[in-house]
C-alpha cells in the first residue's frame, strides 16, 4: 500500500510540478510563518520557543509544514490552467471585470495600431531608400583609367546616352553639391530629389566630349565622384537602420495575434494567443486542437526543450501570483500590528528598483513610505506622527506593499518573456513535425500550401464536429496508394536523434515509425534488430531509413549489412573486430573517387618493378577522404582510403602499402547480352618488365599470385 501511495505521489510530483508548484509554495508559506510569528511574538520569543521544543516536536512541526506545503503545490498545480488563462485576461464578459478588461484591450489594440503604423512609415522609407540606391550605384571613375558612370539601372541608362544638354547652371550644380556634402539625415525628400539630379549631371559629364568654352567636364566629374560616393555611402546605412528598426517592429509584433480583433486585455494572453494561432495562420491548422496529438510524435529532444520552457514560465506565473496572495495580507498586517520597525531609508530600496524596470505604483507607493520617515522634517504633524507606533507600523506595512508589486511586475514580465520563448517552441514544433501528425492520422500529405490548408480544415472539421472528410481531398486509406501509385505505407526502424559514424547503436537510439515518403532505393533495415548492436559506417540522420550498406555488424566484415555480405566474397565471417587501416591512392586508383561506406574492393599493390606485391581480397571500405588536387603533376597531396581488415592483416597491409601503388578494384555487372565489357588499362599501372605474349587460346582467368602471409 506504502508503494502504491509513493509510486502515484511520484507521478503526480513530477520534475515539473516540483519546480513551479512545491518550490513556491514552501517558500512563500517559510516567510508567511516567520512574519506572522514575528509579529505576533516576536523573532526572539520564536526563537527561544523552537530551541526549547525538543527532538520530535520539531519533526513533527517539519513534518507538517511540508505536508502542508505539499498538499497546497497539488492545489496550485491542479488550478494552473485557470491561473493562467485568468492572467491572460480571460473572465466575466459583464460587470467591473469586463469594464477593466475592455479598457485594457483597447489600450492593445492602440499599441498595436501605433506599432503597424510605425512598420508601414518604415516600409515606405526603405521602398525609397531602394530605389535611390538602384539610382545611385557608386562605381569607381578611376578603375584602369576609364571614366564609368556611377550609376548602374534603367534610369542611368537611358540618361547616359542622352543629349548635350547641360542639366542646369554652375550655380545650382555647386548647391547641389554642397548640400548632398552638408545633408546629415536624409528626408524621403532629399531621397527622391538628389540621387536623380547628380545622376543627370554625372551622365551628361560623360556623353560627350567637352566643348571649347564650355564647361570643364572632366574636373566635374572628378567633383562628383566623392559626393556620390558618400550619398551612396549614407543610403545604404540608412537602409541597414531601418531594415533593424523594421526587425525590431515585426517582433514586438510578434507576440500579438495576426487576427486583430483577437487582441487580448495582457501581454501575456496576446503572447499566448499568437502562438495559438500560428499554426492557423500559417497552414490552416488548429493549434490547440492538433497539440495533444503531435505531442506523442515529437522528438525527445523537442519535448524536453517545450517542458523547460514551460516550467519556467509555470514558474514565474506561480510566483507572481503568489507575491500577491501573501504579500498583501502580510503587508496589511504589519501595517495595523506595527511591531516591526524599520529604518528610514529601507523605502529607498523598492524606490530605485521600481524606478529602474519603470514600475510606477511601485514608485508611488516607495515614495509615499519614504517622505514621511524621512530624516529632517520640521517637527509637527508628520514627524510626530511618523515616530509613532501607528506611523511606525503603516511606514512599514507600505514599504511591504511597494515590495509586492516591485516583485508582482518584476516576475510577470519576466514570466511574458518566457511565454514568449515557450511560444517559439510551439512553433517549431507545428512547423517540423506537422506533416508527422498526417502520417499517422493515415492522412495524405499535401502537394502545396494551398491544399494543405484545404487539408487541415477537413482534418480540424473531423477532430472537433465529426464532419465526414472529403475522400478525394484527404486520401484516406487505400485511397493515397491508388491516387498516388506509391504502394501503401511501411514501416521501418529509424534513428530517434542524429548517431554519429561508428556509433555502436543501442535499443534507445531506434524507434519503428510509419513512414510515406520516398525511401531510398537502395535495401534498408525493416526491423530494430537490423540496426541494434550494429555500427553504422556514416552519420545518420534521426527519423530517415537506414541502408543495410551503411551497418556494419558488431563481429567484423562478414556480418556487415553490405549488398555483398551475403556470400558474394565467398568468405566466411570474420571472428574478431576489424581494425581500420588508411591507405594512400591517386583518384584514379580509387575508382575515381566513388566509392561509398560500405563497398567492398578488391585492394592490389603494385610495385614499380615487381608488378602486383600482395592482394586483399573483398576489403569493406569505411571512408574515402580525396586529396588536394593541383595541375601540376607530382603536385598535391593523394587520396585516402579507410578500409578495415583484421588485425592479424592490419601490420602487414600498413608495411607493403609503404612502398608500393594501392589500387582498388570492384567487379562491374555484365550487360543483358551476356558478353564482357572491354575497359581500357590505366595507363599510370606499372607494368611488368618482361609482359607474357598473349594465348591464342585463352582459358578462364587465374588469379593474381599472393604471397604468403601477404593476404588473407
Amino acid at each position: 500500500m506504502l508503494t502504491t501511495v509513493l509510486a502515484q505521489g511520484a507521478s503526480v510530483f513530477d520534475r515539473r510540478t516540483l519546480l513551479s508548484a512545491f518550490l513556491p509554495a514552501v517558500v512563500f508559506w517559510g516567510l508567511t510563518t516567520a512574519v506572522a510569528l514575528g509579529t505576533v511574538a516576536g523573532p526572539r520569543t520564536v526563537l527561544h520557543g523552537w530551541q526549547a521544543a525538543g527532538t520530535v516536536a520539531q519533526g513533527l512541526a517539519l513534518a507538517a509544514f511540508f505536508v502542508w506545503s505539499g498538499l497546497w503545490a497539488f492545489l496550485t498545480a491542479a488550478m494552473s490552467n485557470r491561473s493562467i488563462r485568468f492572467l491572460e485576461g480571460y473572465g466575466p464578459r459583464r460587470g467591473l471585470a469586463a469594464a477593466v478588461r475592455g479598457r485594457l484591450r483597447a489600450r492593445h489594440v492602440d499599441a498595436v495600431n501605433v506599432l503597424v503604423d510605425a512598420d508601414t512609415g518604415l516600409e515606405a522609407r526603405q521602398r525609397v531608400l531602394r530605389e535611390a540606391g538602384l539610382v545611385l550605384m557608386p562605381q569607381s571613375t578611376a578603375q584602369d583609367g576609364v571614366d564609368a558612370p556611377p550609376a548602374g539601372g534603367p534610369a542611368g541608362t537611358q540618361q547616359a546616352h542622352g543629349t548635350d544638354q547641360e542639366p542646369g547652371t554652375a550655380e545650382e550644380m555647386e548647391r547641389l553639391l554642397r548640400r548632398c556634402e552638408s545633408a546629415g539625415d536624409l528626408s524621403d525628400e532629399d531621397l527622391r530629389d538628389l540621387p536623380g539630379r547628380l545622376q543627370a549631371w554625372w551622365n551628361w559629364s560623360v556623353a560627350r566630349p567637352a566643348v571649347p568654352g564650355g564647361t570643364d567636364r572632366a574636373e566635374l566629374r572628378r567633383r562628383l565622384d566623392p559626393v556620390v560616393r558618400v550619398l551612396a555611402e549614407r543610403i545604404a546605412r540608412a537602409e541597414r537602420a531601418v531594415e533593424t528598426e523594421r526587425a525590431e517592429l515585426l517582433a514586438r509584433l510578434s507576440t500579438y495575434p495576426a487576427d486583430r480583433s483577437e487582441v487580448m486585455p495582457t501581454a501575456l494572453g496576446n503572447v499566448v494567443r499568437a502562438s495559438e494561432g500560428y499554426g492557423a495562420e500559417r497552414y490552416g491548422m488548429d493549434t490547440v486542437l492538433a497539440w495533444p496529438r503531435l505531442c506523442p510524435l515529437l522528438p525527445d529532444v523537442v519535448v524536453k526543450a517545450e517542458a523547460q520552457a514551460r516550467t519556467v514560465l509555470d514558474l514565474l506565473l506561480n510566483v507572481c501570483l503568489s507575491v500577491v496572495l501573501f504579500g498583501l495580507p502580510l503587508s496589511v498586517a504589519v501595517a495595523c500590528g506595527g511591531v516591526i520597525p524599520l529604518p528610514w531609508w529601507v523605502p529607498l530600496v523598492p524606490l530605485f528598483c521600481a524606478v529602474a524596470i519603470r514600475s510606477w505604483p511601485a514608485v508611488l507607493l516607495s515614495a509615499a513610505a519614504f517622505v514621511p520617515a524621512a530624516p529632517g522634517l520640521p517637527d509637527g504633524w508628520f514627524h510626530d506622527w511618523s515616530s509613532g507606533p501607528v506611523g511606525a507600523g503603516f511606514h512599514t506595512g507600505l514599504t511591504g506593499l511597494a515590495v509586492v508589486v516591485l516583485l508582482a511586475t518584476a516576475t510577470y514580465r519576466a514570466a511574458v518573456e518566457s511565454a514568449v520563448t515557450w511560444g517559439e517552441q510551439l512553433k517549431a514544433a507545428v512547423d517540423l513535425y506537422r506533416c508527422r501528425l498526417l502520417d499517422e492520422l493515415n492522412v495524405r500529405r499535401p502537394a502545396d500550401p494551398e491544399q494543405e490548408r484545404l487539408v487541415w480544415g477537413e482534418v480540424t472539421g473531423f477532430l472537433h464536429r465529426g464532419y465526414a472528410p472529403d475522400a478525394a481531398l484527404v486520401g484516406f486509406g487505400d485511397a493515397e496508394a491508388s491516387d498516388t501509385g506509391s504502394g501503401s505505407p511501411r514501416q521501418y526502424p529509424v534513428p530517434v536523434r542524429p548517431l554519429p559514424a561508428f556509433h555502436p547503436v543501442g535499443p534507445g537510439d531506434v524507434q519503428p515509425r510509419c513512414l510515406r515518403q520516398d525511401l531510398p532505393d537502395e535495401p534498408c533495415a525493416g526491423a530494430a534488430e537490423d540496426i541494434v548492436g550494429r555500427i553504422p559506417l556514416q552519420a545518420l540522420e534521426a527519423g530517415r531509413p537506414v541502408p543495410v550498406r551503411l551497418l556494419l555488424g558488431p563481429h567484423g566484415a562478414g556480418d556487415a549489412g553490405g549488398p555483398r555480405a551475403e556470400g558474394g566474397s565467398g568468405r566466411p565471417p570474420s571472428a574478431g573486430p576489424l581494425t581500420a587501416v588508411g591507405v594512400s591512392v591517386t583518384s584514379s586508383d580509387g575508382l575515381g573517387g566513388t566509392l561509398l561506406p560500405g563497398d567492398r574492393v578488391d585492394l592490389s599493390l603494385f610495385a614499380a618493378d615487381h608488378g602486383v606485391t600482395s592482394v586483399y581480397p573483398d576489403v569493406l571500405v569505411l571512408r574515402y577522404v580525396p586529396g588536394t588536387a593541383s595541375s601540376a603533376p607530382d603536385a598535391g597531396s593523394p587520396d585516402t582510403l579507410v578500409v578495415a581488415v583484421e588485425p592479424s592483416l592490419a601490420s602487414d597491409l600498413m608495411r607493403s602499402a609503404r612502398n608500393t601503388t594501392a589500387v582498388a578494384t570492384r567487379p562491374l555487372p555484365l550487360p543483358a547480352t551476356g558478353n564482357p565489357v572491354d575497359l581500357p588499362a590505366p595507363a599510370h599501372l606499372p607494368q611488368p618488365t618482361n609482359p607474357p605474349e598473349p594465348d591464342p587460346h585463352p582459358g578462364p582467368a587465374a588469379a593474381p599470385p599472393v604471397p604468403g602471409g601477404a593476404g588473407p
